[in-house]
């Protein structure tokens, strides 16, 4: 399984405060053996790094450097998505529960949970559980 190895990256809700070098969108660039992340200038934002073969076509390292290439894409788009679901919806997560959503509320959880990750940020409630 390859390794990811990156550049640090800020959180994508403020791409104001973002490097120009990581700004997305983001792009697969191969070079023989080696897989790059490159941002619209070319500049590399994470390698794709072999950890037992060097094998130039490797499946499972184009498809993790796709996904990673794809990363800013798929939190804009999960954001959109949830922000909508939120406007549409406009009740508490308990009144969803109560007329039998429960899935819904645990799926919006977990794209929270994964923007947390991505972030690097821990939920409100666990704030003083992390300090």
């Amino acid at each position: 399984m390859p390794s990811i190895s990156h550049s640090l990256i800020h959180s994508m809700e403020n791409t104001a405060t973002q490097s120009a070098r990581i700004r997305p969108p983001w792009h697969v660039e191969r070079n023989g053996i080696e897989t790059f992340i490159t941002n619209e200038e070319g500049w590399r934002i994470a390698e794709i790094v072999h950890a037992h073969t060097f094998v130039p076509d490797n499946p499972e390292e184009h498809a993790a450097a796709l996904l990673l290439a794809a990363s800013p894409d798929l939190r804009q788009a999960s954001q959109e998505l949830y922000d909508r679901l939120q406007e549409y919806l406009d009740v508490s997560d308990d009144e969803l529960i109560a007329q039998g959503h429960e899935g819904l509320v645990e799926a919006m959880d977990a794209i929270e949970a994964a923007w947390r990750k991505a972030d690097g940020t821990v939920p409100e409630q666990h704030h003083e559980q992390a300090a």
